[in-house]
């Protein structure tokens, strides 16, 4: 088989195509008009690959094999599960349609681990069972809302959750949806984007929310917020956590904290000398930090305490 060029027009010899075009009809695939165009034929060859390698374990893609997937029949070809496969990860410059990836998910009934990047559309009608999935990283997210909170539920005993976004706040409603795992959540990252309200004279500026209540969460012992939710109060280090919480991470705006962040870790650090966080150990300052002389202020307030402080 010869090397595929992007700019080959013919990227396979005949005696090849023949044989990958019996390949797919072997297993139930419907062949598609025009699969040798190069760039469906990379697709389709990967997934073929994934044929004859059903006992992987863990299935790690830079590609979301949207042509191969879109053959998959909804009746599922017995010969075509992935029973051994528990971690999925998709990573690439371009947004995942959750419908090009649903298809392969619906094969691997025994996944515990999905990290995707830049996730959006929807779920459709389910083609897919969350239910194992305990593990959830959603980097990117594009997800609207409504989809997001379907997911979460679908989840039946999720450990970790870590979420990233640009574009979706994480409101009330997902941390309600959340609450489905309260007494199986131990690692929560809520990392989002800024959002900003036009002011007519002086441009934009952060909008300040606050975050909704995470001290629900008692078995949680590792927290990650990022600056994102910071407005121009103290809303980032959040007033209750939760009693079992062992590591915090705050990625917070050196611009805000520059006019309330001592008092927002003072806060912390009272509390946590009160006895609130029996459990914490450990706090680690995120990357806004690193280039600022003021970091060494909070890391003395909380290394006062006895707690460990680091930057990343």
């Amino acid at each position: 088989m010869k090397t595929i060029d992007d700019n080959d027009p013919k990227p396979l010899a005949d005696e090849d195509a023949a044989f990958l075009d019996g390949l797919l009809r072997r297993y139930g695939l419907q062949v598609p008009d025009r699969w040798l165009d190069t760039t469906v034929c990379v697709s389709m060859l990967i997934g073929m690959v994934l044929l004859y390698a059903r006992n992987i374990r863990v299935l790690d893609l830079n590609d979301d094999l949207k042509h191969f997937t879109a053959l998959i029949p909804k009746d599922i070809v017995a010969g075509i599960r992935f029973d051994l496969l528990t971690s999925f990860r998709v990573r690439q410059f371009d947004p995942t349609p959750l419908g090009n990836i649903l298809p392969l998910l619906r094969l691997a009934h025994n996944l515990t681990t999905v990290d995707l990047y830049q996730p959006e559309g929807g779920l459709g009608d389910g083609e897919f069972d969350w239910g194992n999935v305990h593990h959830l990283t959603l980097r990117g997210s594009l997800l609207p809302v409504d989809q997001l909170i379907r997911i979460i539920k679908a989840c039946r005993n999720l450990g970790l959750f870590h979420y990233e976004s640009n574009n979706v706040f994480v409101d009330e409603a997902v941390i309600r949806a959340l609450s489905h795992h309260t007494s199986t959540l131990n690692s929560l990252q809520l990392l989002l984007g800024r959002h900003t309200i036009m002011h007519e004279d002086a441009g934009f500026y952060p909008d300040a929310m606050a975050l909704p209540s995470v001290s629900r969460f008692s078995k949680l012992r590792s927290l990650g917020l990022s600056e994102r939710y910071t407005g121009s109060d103290s809303r980032c280090v959040p007033s209750s956590l939760p009693s079992a919480l062992e590591e915090l991470t705050v990625d917070d705006d050196m611009d805000a904290l520059r006019e309330v962040g001592t008092a927002r870790f003072a806060a912390l650090a009272g509390r946590f000398r009160n006895g609130e966080y029996p459990q914490l150990r450990e706090v680690t300052l995120g990357t806004f930090f690193r280039a600022e002389e003021h970091h060494h202020i909070i890391r003395k307030i909380l290394t006062d305490v006895g707690l460990l402080c680091h930057v990343k």
